[in-house]
């Protein structure tokens, strides 16, 4: 059975493949005449907001669980310093393009 901090290396793709795909979606469908287009790059972005989400609540929970030496600290520190900011983003940008 898997525990739930093994869980974050495989949940944190599913952003990293999305947020691109929301840009070109969004990109597509801001000529105004690919309405579908825009539609979808509004929902991708919502959907990669979750997935942001749920890598970080699974990031943080795999923190809480790896023995960490005192050298590598900073390191994970400064990753989930940066990976928070970057769901945050993601979260205003899906914020953003709710209309």
């Amino acid at each position: 059975m898997m525990r739930l901090q093994e869980l974050h290396p495989a949940v944190v793709h599913f952003p990293i493949a999305l947020v691109p795909l929301s840009v070109a979606a969004d990109a597509i469908g801001s000529s105004g005449r690919q309405p579908r287009w825009a539609w979808m790059g509004r929902t991708l972005w919502r959907v990669a907001a979750g997935a942001a989400a749920l890598a970080a609540v699974t990031g943080l929970v795999a923190q809480e669980e790896v023995q960490v030496s005192d050298d590598a600290f900073p390191l994970l520190a400064t990753h989930r310093t940066l990976n928070l900011a970057a769901g945050a983003g993601i979260l205003s940008l899906a914020v953003g393009r709710r209309s």
